[in-house]
């Protein structure tokens, strides 16, 4: 599949943050072309570690769950994921507590952002 920003594959942000707050950070960083959803934590969404914003994620874009891959710092990504019943890529490069995202077991882990082209691209 083909995201609406034209790359081989759709990739969208799933937050726990606002909304307002994410998307200038992402815009700060001249990043918007690189996403084709947006989904904060504001608004009527369960946020992490519910996966009620993973399954939006997954309808709107028209993916299965079987080619879905969360990619996510911190545990509530790594719940999530498993909730919404597909596969999750842990970080250690984040935020989030390392023993505890490694406890969460995903099913893959990157120490460095290098890595997640060598996973998914």
């Amino acid at each position: 599949r083909t995201g609406r920003s034209g790359k081989s594959c759709a990739v969208a942000v799933v937050t726990n943050k606002p909304i307002e707050y994410t998307e200038k950070i992402i815009d700060g960083l001249k990043a918007r072309d690189r996403f084709d959803l947006i989904l904060g934590g504001d608004g009527n969404n369960n946020l992490k570690p519910h996966p009620e914003m993973l399954h939006k994620v997954l309808e709107e874009m028209e993916v299965r769950k079987d080619r879905a891959v969360m990619v996510g710092d911190g545990i509530n990504d790594v719940l999530a994921a498993r909730a919404a019943g597909i596969r999750v890529c842990a970080v250690g490069y984040g935020l989030g507590d390392l023993e505890r995202l490694k406890k969460g077991e995903p099913d893959f882990f990157c120490d460095r952002i290098e890595e997640l082209k060598d996973l998914f691209c």
